[in-house]
């Protein structure tokens, strides 16, 4: 939900403020860019697809088998419904192209119908012959017809498994290398980048997702989405985000100097990450 407008003051009594701001650029405190609230300002967080989205396109990438990163990256967004001091999306759609297979992540701040057959938040693997769901109501495969096909139970205890590993320093015995994380993450901030770098337009004939029909079909639904909640497409803006090309070899994007420099942060001193540990 919107978070509201809220002015400048003094931090809370006991807070370290410049210690609590860390590497971010040195601003006024104010209560929608302290606990939390973080999260929708680009000083300190990536958005809703860097909050709760991480946990679902890490288990997409996941189900698709890939150990590498995409070979390209486009997305679109804007703040529509309400005005808050938020500066991230609160609709984005983007579209993660490993060339043979696509990661369509969309978020959604409005009130929002089921995605088919029961998804709110969770994924949904299109296959040949049908799907497979995993969701935050629970997992299973279906027909192309929608009819259930099999429900799957069962998630292990992510948590214990690296506690454990760090007792025992047993590398081997962990679920998950950090590796893992690294690659996961980095979606979200290369969907980020495509949509910093991207030009308000109207948000009416959006044609940024020509070359992927299923991020052309995810921005129809949103549309819809949309107008549901009142928003006046043809009195919005969208920020259209840059389709760039990434060499995941190199960790570098393909002629594009400007979405490389925000691969790293301007550190603000001392909270200096050397470029060479």
């Amino acid at each position: 939900a919107s978070i509201g407008k809220k002015p400048d003051g003094p931090p809370p009594p006991g807070v370290d403020y410049n210690l609590w701001l860390g590497p971010a650029p040195e601003r006024p405190f104010n209560p929608n860019r302290f606990h939390y609230n973080w999260h929708w300002n680009w000083d300190f967080g990536g958005g809703e697809i860097a909050n709760n989205g991480i946990y679902q396109l890490d288990i997409a990438r996941w189900g698709l088998g890939k150990d590498v990163h995409p070979q390209s990256v486009v997305s679109l967004g804007a703040r529509l419904g309400y005005e808050d001091d938020a500066l991230t999306p609160n609709m984005q759609i983007s579209v993660l192209d490993y060339g043979d297979v696509s990661i369509v992540h969309e978020v959604r701040g409005l009130p929002t119908e089921k995605y088919p057959p029961d998804v709110t938040v969770g994924n949904v693997f299109t296959c040949e012959e049908g799907s497979v769901v995993s969701s935050i109501n629970g997992s299973a495969a279906f027909s192309p017809k929608g009819e259930l096909l099999q429900r799957f139970s069962g998630m292990g205890d992510h948590w214990r498994n690296f506690i454990d590993a760090v007792k025992s320093r047993k590398r081997e015995t962990l679920n998950s290398e950090v590796l893992e994380g690294h690659l996961s993450t980095s979606l979200c901030h290369l969907a980020n980048i495509s949509y910093r770098l991207g030009a308000l337009e109207p948000a009416d004939g959006v044609k940024v997702f020509a070359k992927s029909e299923a991020g052309q079909e995810a921005w129809t639904r949103m549309a819809a989405h949309l107008k549901d909640n009142g928003v006046d497409l043809a009195a919005s803006k969208l920020r259209l985000g840059r389709e760039l090309r990434f060499d995941g070899a190199a960790e570098r994007f393909v002629d594009a100097k400007d979405a490389d420099a925000l691969l790293r942060r301007e550190y603000r001193a001392p909270f200096v990450v050397p470029e060479i540990l």
